[in-house]
């Protein structure tokens, strides 16, 4: 989103962009970092890099969907009427934090699952969630077991799996999966 905010005794104005999203879509857009909301932007470093994908993790594996904020002040748009080109809007950001939403399922959830486990019907979740996230919304409503770590990892690995290491299954290794 672009913002133009013009300053009431004169005939200036001041652009912000502001976006949100995946987390590692909106950090590789980011330059620099903001701590404190009156604090100027430092440099962004692999090591604060890291640590942002760390807490995103932390987030994800409580059940919370995990977006990215950022933005950049004093942004210079294309001459009015033009359409602004999103690579040029989406880059040289600030990043200014991370958002963990709970997007609780439905009461009835559990207790549907549980009735087609009973009655020989085995349920599967596909999402666009992040991994970690899915595991859990998926361990509490009985999808997979709470405790992953009794699992063999083999099991475990083949329990939750993003779009793109399925899609790279054969027939075959997808027969062979160990459940």
């Amino acid at each position: 989103v672009i913002f133009t905010k013009h300053d009431d005794n004169s005939e200036k104005s001041r652009e912000m962009i502001f976006t949100k999203g995946a987390v590692e879509r909106v950090l590789e857009a980011c330059t620099t970092i903001k701590w404190k909301p009156d604090s100027q932007p430092v440099p962004i470093n692999g090591e604060m890099r890291s640590e942002i994908l760390q807490n995103m993790e932390a987030l994800a594996e409580e059940g919370l969907r995990v977006l990215a904020m950022a933005g950049r002040e004093n942004f210079s748009p294309a001459k009015e009427g033009d359409p602004l080109p999103r690579e040029e809007v989406e880059k040289d950001l600030s990043f200014y934090g991370l958002i963990g939403l709970y997007d609780p399922p439905r009461p009835e959830t559990a207790g549907a699952i549980a009735l087609c486990y009973k009655a020989g019907i085995s349920v599967h979740m596909v999402t666009g969630d992040h991994p970690g996230t899915a595991r859990a919304i998926a361990a509490q409503v009985g999808i997979i077991p709470a405790n992953m770590d009794l699992i063999a990892k083999d099991v475990a690995d083949a329990m939750v799996m993003t779009a793109s290491q399925f899609d790279k299954l054969t027939e075959d290794e997808i027969d062979e999966l160990p459940t």
